[in-house]
């Protein structure tokens, strides 16, 4: 059974409000770069290890995005990516260190895959 941390992870701009301008890019460049920092972090942990791995979930026309912060109790903080879509609470509460493995497995796996190629 794994938990929701109280807060959320940091480095990413407030919600984005509109000036007129195009910004607009800059904020989703912004946000883009943070996730991707973390998904890099993610990528590289060693298979045993399960904390700074990012899980990542569809909803709607999006995802929502949890970072593994503690094994034990296993406890995951919500990242607020672009439109900050998030899970419904029970499929974390339902979430097994067992689980997390496979995710962060296929995750990896998915990311050599598609790795680019300088």
């Amino acid at each position: 059974m794994a938990a929701l941390a109280k807060y959320a992870v940091g480095g990413f701009p407030d919600s984005y409000k509109s000036d007129g301008s195009d910004n607009w890019q800059k904020w989703i460049d912004q946000h883009t770069k943070a996730l991707d920092k973390l998904i890099e972090k993610s990528t590289n942990l060693p298979d045993s290890e399960v904390v700074g791995g990012v899980l990542s979930f569809v909803v709607g026309d999006g995802k929502a995005f949890y970072i593994v912060t503690k094994e034990r109790p296993l406890t995951v903080a919500w990242v607020p990516f672009l439109d900050c879509h998030q899970v419904d609470p029970m499929l974390i509460r339902g979430m097994r260190l067992a689980d997390v493995r496979r995710l962060l497995k296929q995750s990896k796996s998915l990311s050599k895959m598609f790795k680019r190629r300088a």
